[in-house]
């Protein structure tokens, strides 16, 4: 079978072209933008590929036309279904880098001595900080209670809202920002939410609920761009109960009256033992 110069298919063999690397990709460029001419010569181009393919089975039963026939539909369905368009998209969804980030991606063409780049730059995401759990439950006999949440801001400050269960300041106490020591209202170390959102959590001391009414308490973080997140402690009614003091005195004969004292949570009522 005579491969330089034959006709198959109606397409004579001698006159095919002969792409460059340059041509083909501004006919390429050119399909994607729908032009059908340019679909056309290159797929004339590349039919020198489809002959190649054919010359292995020139010594075997297949009919010539047949191959060559079905080389030409492989070819038109990778020209048509083939895309050069790169999806760039986040390593990490949602990782809350405060400043963008960029990385510089390099593609090389085979048989091409220049290679190109692309600069892919990660968007950066708004200042934010919440806390995990806004409405924390306490006991009521107090004890420690740990809050944490997630940010990507410089430095955070943390403040009593309304309530009575935390005496300390929290301002003054240490809290743990990104796996690391940190002060509130201070510049966290390394500025991790400069390249991801991090954790953080804060330890307080709950007193005792001596009440018999339940108690809130809220606890403010603030962040370096005045965004807040508020989580509001919630301590269950403390036990009632009822002491005297003393447990017993001696009334004087001349009328006087003694002191009696009762140290309480609740209503009381007094009333003579039978």
């Amino acid at each position: 079978m005579a491969l330089n110069k034959v006709e198959i298919c109606g397409v004579n063999t001698s006159k095919l072209p002969v792409l460059t690397a340059e041509e083909k990709a501004e006919l390429f460029r050119r399909i994607k933008s729908g032009d059908e001419q340019a679909r056309e010569l290159y797929i004339k181009g590349n039919l020198r590929l489809v002959l190649s393919v054919i010359r292995r089975f020139q010594n075997s039963s297949e009919n010539a036309d047949d191959l060559f026939q079905i080389g030409c539909i492989g070819l038109i369905k990778a020209i048509d279904n083939f895309d050069t368009t790169l999806q760039v998209k986040a390593e990490v969804a949602n990782r809350g880098n405060r400043v963008a980030q960029s990385a510089t991606f390099e593609v090389e063409g085979t048989g091409v001595a220049e290679k190109k780049q692309f600069v892919a730059n990660h968007l950066p995401a708004a200042e934010f900080i919440r806390f995990d759990n806004t409405n924390p439950a306490v006991d009521k006999g107090g004890g420690k209670i740990t809050l944490t949440g997630v940010s990507n801001t410089t430095k955070i400050t943390f403040s009593k809202g309304t309530g009575d269960i935390i005496g300390a300041d929290v301002a003054a106490i240490k809290f743990t920002a990104n796996g690391a020591e940190a002060t509130s209202g201070v510049a966290i170390a390394g500025d991790p939410g400069a390249k991801a959102k991090y954790s953080f959590s804060l330890t307080l001391s709950a007193a005792a609920n001596e009440t018999i009414e339940a108690r809130t308490q809220q606890i403010i973080a603030t962040a370096n761009g005045g965004q807040k997140a508020t989580a509001t402690l919630n301590q269950t009614a403390g036990d009632p109960f009822i002491e005297v003091a003393p447990t017993s005195v001696d009334v004087p004969q001349d009328g006087s009256a003694v002191q009696v004292t009762v140290d309480t949570n609740t209503t009381f009522t007094v009333t003579p033992k039978a």
